[in-house]
């Protein structure tokens, strides 16, 4: 067997195995157009243009439909990331609202917080887990100054890689009050 049909085996299977998994993850799209472009390449190292043109198509197809998988993953994943303070209040008014947690300190906290919001420092998060309902949303704030790397953002991430359906207040504390929404003391 010569290196050329090795190389075609590897190359045709590597699409066959991808084309499979592709619904699995964007990844596998990614990897589907690869093993295609070696097909392609297949092809016409081995004199079978039309099958050569066939599987550079493919791979132009699936490169596409990887990019706009990717977008949409990226879009979908910052919509889920952040709820906006009149998003939240509208919740809380028709007596829908999720778990809202506090993640600054105790003293900030007392400071002033959201009507109905629980204080846990997001250092202390993991410890108070069990006592978090799963069975609805969770909200967690801050005063949100370093975007990407807030408290509440980082314990949104904890809670959504424990399972559950959690997001940021966008802009934090400051948000709200800019929006002129209630704050409690004490």
């Amino acid at each position: 067997m010569s290196a050329l049909t090795v190389f075609g085996v590897i190359a045709v299977s590597a699409m066959l195995l991808f084309y499979w998994l592709e619904p699995r993850s964007r990844h596998f799209t990614l990897a589907f157009a690869a093993a295609c472009l070696g097909s392609s390449a297949y092809g016409w190292l081995s004199g079978t243009w039309p099958f050569g043109i066939i599987e550079a198509v493919w791979a132009i197809v699936a490169a596409r439909r990887w990019y706009l998988r990717a977008n949409e993953f990226q879009e979908s994943q910052a919509m889920e990331e952040y709820i906006s303070p009149a998003e939240l209040r509208n919740q809380q008014e028709v007596g829908r609202a999720p778990t809202i947690i506090d993640v600054r300190s105790a003293d900030e906290y007392a400071a002033g917080h959201l009507p109905g919001a629980r204080n846990i420092p997001v250092d202390e998060l993991g410890e108070h887990l069990a006592e978090i309902p799963r069975d609805r949303p969770v909200v967690t704030y801050c005063m949100m100054r370093h975007r990407g790397s807030a408290r509440c953002e980082r314990a949104a991430d904890m809670l959504r890689s424990d399972g559950y359906q959690a997001r940021a207040i966008e802009g934090g504390l400051p948000a709200w009050k800019a929006a002129g929404y209630p704050v409690e003391q004490g």
